[in-house]
């Protein structure tokens, strides 16, 4: 194929639109969504497995309970996502592009002679759905074959086609990959493409591949988390170890499906792994400051992070640092100085030295809590309100709430912020007079999570309400 499977979807670009530089700097805003993947494949769906990558596709490859055989089938869906059109594919293992052998792929020794399944499907014009199968020998391509999809076709139909020109051998093993949108041509993929796919089989053999589960009835469930403005594989979730607030992120260093199955570092970045991107920001001279806690798997691992700033493109100042063994949450403060005015900064972490990842460090643990930038605290700030002073109530509620303060007479709220669960300010009011108590409606607003940050007697305290309708 001229762009492998995974990397399609990673190269697709999409822009954030957060104002400060740290965005969910306190880790509490995530979302987190349950799904699940045919067993033995991997999917487009929270596709977070490229390098560098900018946009994530939703959950687009599907169980659907409409099967031809059994209980389930796979649907592929392409749509809208990344300010384009992100279509959806299942494969067991990473296609080869032209005649580049594949990656991957399950044991099979039959030399078969075609493919035949069952499937439905909702074609656009100018686009087609393929199904991909590659054949290895000795990691040498013996066989590579793209079926295309061209018609609607509202109930299932059989698609049986020999392989042509035919395999002139046995193979050691087989990829198999199908996608709702034509990935190999050079026009973009069209939302609305579907194919849904069931009873995968070969043809001209004694017995199918063992792990090939044509029949698409075993699933793997999984979990994808996101925070707004961050961009982290899958080696990163949410914690409740947390320094303060509700949640922390979890960085951890493991065996990765996604990168082949190499050992890999969690890592998580307000821009690319390639370097690009970044968040608007422009401090000369600034302090990141945030808590750890870090447990390397071995003694010769170290956590990174790095801050760089950036100029048209350009770094121009910033700094990297290991992060040492740290039992409890430890407070980090990393000056940052740039040569002239950025326009940008991009924060980065990893789990272990970034690469190559020694299997002994499989298992190292970072954990990143309550980051923000000295010039700009209340984007990720939360002061710990160890005496609870600060109430909101009710929480949940339908976007009316009460921000009060609970017996300290001395203890006053000069400020209120309310952001969404991307980092974005929805709501402020700053008191004049100092107030004990008042009253918030955001109604108006859609029901989530959202974080209130109250400025009270000189310090922030973070509180989440949740708004529910």
């Amino acid at each position: 194929m001229k762009k492998q499977l995974f990397t399609l979807i990673s190269a697709i670009s999409v822009g954030f639109t957060f104002g400060q530089a740290i965005p969910n700097g306190g880790f509490d805003n995530w979302v987190v969504t349950n799904y699940a993947v045919p067993q033995y494949y991997g999917t487009s769906s929270f596709n977070q497995t490229g390098h560098g990558n900018n946009a994530i596709a939703p959950y687009n490859a599907v169980q659907t309970s409409d099967a031809f055989h059994g209980a389930y089938a796979l649907q592929l869906n392409t749509v809208s996502g990344g300010g384009g059109a992100l279509f959806a594919f299942a494969a067991n293992g990473q296609p080869g592009g032209g005649t580049s052998v594949p990656q991957g792929g399950i044991p099979y020794t039959q030399q078969a002679t075609g493919i035949r399944f069952h499937y439905k499907s909702t074609i656009m014009p100018g686009d087609t759905a393929i199904v991909l199968v590659q054949f290895k020998k000795a990691y040498s391509l013996v066989g590579s074959y793209v079926f295309k999809i061209s018609s609607t076709q509202s109930n299932y139909t059989l698609f049986s086609s020999a392989f042509s020109p035919a395999l002139t051998m046995a193979p050691d093993s087989v990829m198999f990959a199908a996608a709702s949108s034509n990935a190999l041509s050079s026009n973009p993929a069209i939302v609305g493409n579907m194919l849904q796919i069931d009873s995968v089989t070969f043809t001209g053999v004694s017995a199918q591949p063992a792990n090939l589960n044509g029949d698409f009835e075993l699933w793997n469930p999984q979990v994808n988390y996101s925070l707004g403005g961050w961009i982290f594989n899958d080696l990163v979730k949410q914690t409740t170890d947390f320094y303060s607030g509700s949640y922390a992120m979890e960085l951890t260093t493991n065996y990765d499906p996604s990168n082949n199955g190499a050992p890999s570092a969690g890592y998580a970045t307000t821009g690319n792994r390639n370097g690009t991107g970044g968040k608007p920001y422009t401090s000369m001279n600034d302090t990141v400051v945030f808590y750890y806690k870090y447990s390397p798997a071995s003694v010769n691992d170290t956590a990174t992070f790095s801050a760089q700033t950036k100029l048209a493109g350009s770094f121009i100042g910033g700094a990297y640092i290991n992060l040492l063994p740290a039992a409890t949450y430890t407070m980090k403060k990393v000056p940052l100085i740039s040569s002239s005015t950025p326009d940008s900064l991009i924060i980065s972490m990893y789990s272990s030295k970034y690469y190559p990842v020694a299997t002994a460090n499989v298992g190292s643990d970072l954990k990143i809590d309550n980051m923000y930038l000295t010039s700009n605290p209340t984007t990720g700030i939360k002061i710990v309100d160890n005496n609870n002073s600060i109430a909101i109530q009710p929480n949940p509620n339908n976007g009316a709430f009460n921000v009060s303060v609970k017996g300290f007479t001395a203890v006053t709220i000069q400020k209120v912020e309310i952001f969404d669960v991307n980092g974005k300010l929805v709501e402020t009011q700053t008191y004049n007079v100092a107030t004990s108590s008042q009253n918030f409606d955001i109604s108006h607003l859609n029901a989530g999570i959202y974080n209130v940050n109250i400025t009270s007697n000189g310090t922030v305290i973070s509180k989440r309400v949740v708004v529910t309708h």
